[in-house]
């Protein structure tokens, strides 16, 4: 009885010495479990967030005059813009040195060459091109204005009838569009595969991206720059500190501006006394 009492009681003692490292072990596999759980959860988040990235870029190449747009391509071989602002700026000089001598035929050309540069800028889809672009289209609406004796009324209808800047259509969308792009398609991998962290990381950017950007083209569209440039501050990722750069505001209603010009200018040339 006595030694039988004895081996209980090892045997007792051992259990209660296993039992930590048995309730340790079992904290562990719950921890893992749940780590797993949770790092599929992000990783499930990112891809969705990838897949309407890339629905959202489909659907903008397929619009009209966007097939080619330096948007959701990295092409870090495309050709500047400057070039052919330069040209266009250029274009516009030669047609007020001709139109200051009464040299009507010598500024057609001139003019159409520096407008259809303006729309191959606009085509590009980029901020920095609708600048570029808007800025052509307005300085060849102040030409146009100065000397519009000069220059028949048909042919100005021509010639501005064919500009478009899609851009001033729906304000940041090709950068949002771009920015999210960019974003979906990081490289997040490491040594031990994707990053459940860095995936995490990378939405709450898009998210505050695609907020931020959507209302602040919502604001440009309604010719508010102020009001742009609070909704470029807010701050709605977890990881976000500051918001997005304001100084796109102004830019960006610079082409709003230009694009209401010109559809004044349009409906003023249709609506003209013939005689």
């Amino acid at each position: 009885m006595d030694g039988r009492g004895t081996s209980v009681a090892r045997r007792a003692r051992m259990l209660l010495l296993l039992r930590p490292s048995f309730i340790g072990l079992v904290f562990v596999g719950v921890a893992l479990v749940s780590a797993t759980l949770v790092s599929r959860k992000l990783s499930e988040r990112f891809d969705a967030a990838k897949s309407v990235s890339s629905e959202s870029c489909r659907a903008f190449r397929a619009e009209p005059g966007h097939a080619h747009a330096r948007v959701c391509n990295d092409d870090s071989f495309a050709p500047s813009p400057w070039p052919s602002f330069r040209e266009g700026l250029a274009a516009i000089a030669t047609a007020k040195n001709a139109l200051d001598c009464h040299d009507t035929a010598g500024a057609v050309p001139s003019l159409t060459r520096a407008l259809q540069i303006a729309n191959e800028l606009d085509d590009r889809a980029t901020l920095t091109s609708a600048v570029l672009s808007a800025r052509l289209v307005s300085e060849t609406l102040v030409l146009l204005e100065r000397r519009d004796a000069l220059l028949d009324r048909e042919f100005r209808k021509s010639l501005l009838g064919g500009v478009h800047l899609r851009s001033a259509r729906h304000p940041f969308e090709a950068e949002r569009i771009d920015r999210l792009w960019m974003l979906a398609n990081a490289d997040h991998k490491t040594w031990f595969g994707r990053s459940a962290v860095l995936e995490f990381v990378l939405v709450d950017s898009m998210v505050q991206n695609d907020v931020v950007l959507d209302a602040m083209g919502r604001a440009i569209a309604e010719g508010n720059v102020e009001k742009c440039k609070v909704e470029a501050r807010r701050t709605v990722g977890v990881f976000t500190s500051d918001g997005l750069d304001a100084s796109l505001c102004p830019m960006m209603g610079t082409v709003v501006h230009t694009s209401r010009r010109l559809e004044e200018t349009r409906s003023a040339l249709a609506n003209a006394d013939p005689w």
